[in-house]
């Protein structure tokens, strides 16, 4: 039995599996939901940032040649979120250009989906971001450079922990 029923009680941890939702895989192994929503790979975070302008356009690249000179890497810890640091080096491998993608997943990662959540939140967050980002500008809050609410993923600015670590 999962640890988390014994911490919830068996009310809620029946009423969460109850609520729960499968998530049926695809062929290519992937997991898909009802409304579009899949959870994506880094090889569909490369895809993805290839079929979107704006995310092209903030990491300098052409959608149709520079498919190779993306890098994904997740850094997420695992709980709640896909988080993902795509970057490009530049041609002359000096600077690189950075977005972070965060997807929601509709479950506590770290526990599985016995735990669902909302992937509702992520809309929140997003218009959290933009509505701090208009009071106190995108110096002090990662600028949204693209929102899906489909697939619950934002595009965001990457921000260096240097450059973190100066601003506090």
């Amino acid at each position: 039995q999962p640890q988390h029923k014994e911490l919830l009680g068996q009310d809620l941890a029946s009423r969460c599996e109850q609520s729960c939702i499968p998530l049926p895989s695809t062929s290519d192994g992937s997991e898909s939901r009802a409304g579009g929503y899949r959870a994506l790979s880094e090889e569909d975070i490369k895809k993805y940032i290839l079929n979107h302008t704006k995310l092209c356009s903030v990491l300098g690249i052409d959608a149709q040649t520079d498919l190779a000179r993306l890098q994904v890497v997740e850094v997420g810890d695992g709980n709640l979120n896909l988080v993902y640091i795509v970057s490009v080096t530049s041609e002359n491998n000096e600077e690189s250009k950075a977005v972070v993608i965060k997807q929601a997943l509709p479950y506590v990662r770290c526990v599985g989906e016995s735990w669902p959540l909302t992937l509702e939140r992520a809309y929140f967050e997003n218009a959290a971001l933009v509505e701090h980002a208009k009071l106190v500008g995108t110096d002090r809050v990662p600028e949204v450079f693209h929102f899906d609410r489909q697939l619950a993923l934002i595009g965001k600015c990457f921000i260096d922990l240097h450059v973190y670590i100066l601003m506090t």
